[in-house]
């Protein structure tokens, strides 16, 4: 299922939701569409909302392929928080991995398994 991208605070806030049955290829696809967009320098929060996801299908290939986009564009924008509500274990663990993988040194991530949480942490005031 194509994941739903919305942007919301004048485009600081970038939000992609999902449910049902998701793909690699469906997050890959919904990440280059928020780089590519001409503001995405502007982005501050980012949440990947998950959380109705009944299916993933995963391969180490396809996360790789995730993993060295959001290296790029961590370089282009590199003082965001992401924050990721993973519904299954496999979403989870492949989440962990991604968070592992992508190691950046100012771009804050985080995952979890609720969106209230996500959002506490997302807005927090430092």
């Amino acid at each position: 299922m194509p994941i739903e991208i919305a942007y919301e605070q004048d485009g600081e806030f970038v939000k992609m939701t999902a449910s049902g049955t998701m793909t690699d290829d469906d997050i890959y696809d919904a990440l280059r569409q928020i780089y590519g967009h001409p503001d995405f320098e502007k982005v501050k929060f980012q949440l990947a909302n998950y959380s109705d996801v009944s299916k993933y299908e995963a391969s180490k290939e396809a996360t790789d392929k995730i993993i060295a986009l959001d290296k790029q564009a961590f370089e282009r924008n590199p003082y965001m928080r992401v924050a990721i509500v993973a519904s299954t274990f496999l979403l989870f663990e492949t989440v962990r991995y991604w968070e592992l993988s992508v190691g950046h040194q100012t771009v804050e991530t985080n995952v979890f398994q609720n969106l209230e949480a996500a959002e506490a942490w997302l807005f927090a005031e430092d």
